[in-house]
């Protein structure tokens, strides 16, 4: 049988939205037609297992894909952190390939037509960046690293990812400018942990981040997540980085708690006071830059006390976006051996707290900017009859019209506010 139709689904962050493109790129390349899940011969099942609630979202798709008359292909980081757990959620998966293996993606198309079955593609490599990508929309994705330097006690994406190894910036500068001549309006910087970028290359994020802001092209640049352990090693760089034109005034720089001892529990390797400092030297600077951070709420020993310092943390630094997770145990993860496990309604009880007091920041946040006029672009379409636009600190901006594309700018004024999003008018 000849397998020409091919299906990606995809879970998890950017990173994977951005292994999507390429596979879909190398397929396209090799005569392969990218199509929808009903029409294909192949399914490739992109999969993420940062979380736990993720893993299970992934494997109840795997069940429900098991008995379909269709060869299936297992990718992503799920296989190399639980590959049990997805065997059992789906016996009767053809291949499994591993996201240092993806450069061999047709290779494992043609094991599958020739009836080959569970085998695992597994290359223990940095993939190649200069790779046949596609682009779907106006935002390219742009993997900068692979791999970090971090070894939190609660992560297993390290497991499958591996140590860091960044792309050079010639490479990272080529890569973006083919975006860019592809009409791309918005590049987005993507690793496991951005600020960790060139440190094993004799270079650094701000470096990157300067040298990507001078490529010609009417653009915009989201940078991805940096862990503040790192971005303090370049923190007056980095924070004069962001000045430049192109660069969206927007930092991801995950906190996960708000108490020392928790951190150190975490290994994450920084303490309260230095992510407040990065927070104020980027204020300092980018007076309106919005700031996304995380927290995991219920780690394993954490007290009543020490979840009172994550609150009072928030209530501080007022950061406009965090994303809150609670703690689960993940496999590979060194925080499973640790003592002080908490109940499940004690951990949803403080989440449900956490939410309540970031939608009540959020909402300030936003409120600052009602009546704010200025130039957006259009980045895509809203869930429901609009589209969302983006401004120079990376506000989404809702506006609700039918007669703008993606990829335009246009002058607006901000008339309501939502905790997640603005709501604007067209002036023009």
């Amino acid at each position: 049988m000849a397998y020409g139709k091919i299906y990606i689904e995809t879970f998890g962050c950017s990173l994977n939205l951005s292994d999507t493109e390429f596979l879909a790129g190398e397929l396209l390349k090799k005569g392969f037609t990218i199509s929808n899940f009903e029409e294909a011969d192949i399914i490739i099942v992109n999969t993420c297992a940062v979380k736990e609630p993720t893993e299970r979202k992934v494997l109840n798709y795997l069940r429900r894909i098991d008995k379909l008359g269709k060869a299936k292909i297992i990718a992503g980081c799920l296989p190399k952190i639980n590959l049990d757990a997805v065997k059992k959620a789906i016996p009767s998966f053809n291949l499994i390939i591993t996201p240092s293996a993806y450069p061999r993606i047709s290779e494992v198309i043609e094991l599958v037509s020739k009836g080959v079955k569970g085998l695992i593609v597994d290359d223990n490599i940095q993939p190649p960046l200069f790779r046949g990508f596609q682009v779907k929309r106006k935002i390219g994705i742009i993997p900068i690293a692979y791999g970090c330097l971090s070894e939190c006690s609660y992560c297993c994406v390290r497991l499958a990812r591996g140590r860091l190894r960044s792309y050079s910036l010639n490479q990272v500068i080529e890569y973006a400018s083919n975006l860019v001549s592809k009409g791309c309006v918005e590049l987005w910087l993507t690793a496991q942990d951005t600020a960790a970028y060139g440190f094993d290359i004799n270079t650094d994020l701000s470096q990157l981040i300067t040298a990507v802001n001078m490529i010609p092209g009417d653009f915009k640049v989201r940078v991805g997540m940096m862990n503040p352990k790192n971005a303090y090693r370049i923190l007056p760089s980095l924070v004069e980085a962001f000045s430049g034109d192109k660069i969206y005034k927007f930092i991801h720089i995950p906190v996960q708690s708000g108490d020392n001892e928790i951190l150190e529990k975490m290994n994450r390797g920084y303490t309260v006071e230095v992510f407040k400092e990065i927070i104020d030297k980027f204020r300092e600077k980018h007076s309106n830059i919005t700031v996304s951070t995380d927290i995991i709420v219920g780690f394993p020993g954490e007290s009543e006390r020490q979840f009172e310092n994550s609150l009072k943390l928030v209530e501080v630094v007022q950061p406009d976006i965090v994303n809150i997770s609670r703690y689960g145990d993940r496999p590979g993860a060194y925080s499973i051996n640790l003592p002080g496990k908490l109940k499940g309604s004690i951990i949803k009880k403080r989440s449900r707290i956490l939410t309540e007091l970031v939608h009540s920041v959020s909402l300030e946040r936003n409120s600052k900017w009602l009546n704010w006029t200025g130039e957006v672009t259009v980045v895509e379409e809203a869930p429901r009859n609009g589209y969302i636009a983006r401004n120079y600190a990376y506000k989404p901006i809702f506006l609700k019209t039918s007669s703008v594309k993606i990829g335009e700018k246009h002058l607006i004024r901000v008339v309501d506010y939502k905790p997640g999003y603005l709501i604007g008018e067209m002036l023009e």
